[in-house]
């Protein structure tokens, strides 16, 4: 499977060793790629044997430095975890937000110097005022929420800041960039965005190098 490089960022030295890819695929994961069956939940998995059981789950972290681990989104937000001796990465939509499935990774990489990137997702969108609007209140009251025209939207980019301050995000939307899939620019499913972080080693590299690569 081929990349292209289209964007790079910087991170510090001590982040050398790690990369994150992101690439479109349609259901079929290379089999050297661990990726959950995702559900909308707040389930976290640790990838030690990579045999786990991994029905229902939402996020998947490891120490093994040979594993590739990913998540599947269309709109959704890929968050990734990445400290000096472990990696991780989230499937975040707005259930999984306010399940709080960001906070129970951030549990388990407290006292390490983490950085965590958040990849192309949708950043704004329209909600009805029923369950879904309901349990988004629940959790941040109505500050995230834009009230135009009788229509209700939801500032998803501005609600995953406020629980992962120190985040960086994509500048990209999947909505906006066709090269990405968007459920909800296109309205049928069209693949998913896979969002891998792997293990590598460049000698003589002074710094971390992130890939974005659909």
């Amino acid at each position: 499977m081929g990349f292209a490089n289209i964007f790079m960022v910087k991170y510090e030295k001590s982040m050398q060793n790690k990369e994150i890819k992101i690439f479109k695929f349609n259901e079929v994961v290379p089999p050297d790629i661990i990726k959950p069956k995702q559900v909308h939940g707040v389930k976290i998995v640790e990838i030690i044997k990579g045999n786990e059981d991994l029905q229902g789950v939402d996020g998947i972290w490891t120490k093994n430095s040979k594993f590739k681990i990913a998540i599947g989104t269309a709109d959704c937000a890929p968050v990734c975890f990445l400290s000096d001796n472990k990696i991780g990465i989230v499937h975040v939509g707005w259930r999984g937000l306010v399940g709080g499935i960001c906070e129970k990774m951030l549990e388990i990489f407290q006292d390490e110097n983490v950085k965590i990137f958040v990849g192309p997702l949708y950043p704004r969108f329209e909600i009805q005022k029923d369950g879904c609007f309901d349990e988004i209140k629940n959790k941040f009251g109505e500050q995230f929420f834009d009230f135009v025209d009788e229509k209700i939207y939801f500032n998803f980019t501005d609600a995953i800041s406020s629980v992962l301050p120190n985040a960086e995000f994509d500048p990209r939307f999947t909505f906006e960039d066709t090269s990405f899939s968007s459920w909800r620019r296109d309205m049928v499913r069209k693949g998913n965005n896979l969002t891998v972080i792997i293990y590598f080693c460049w000698q003589n590299s002074p710094n971390k190098l992130i890939y974005y690569m659909p």
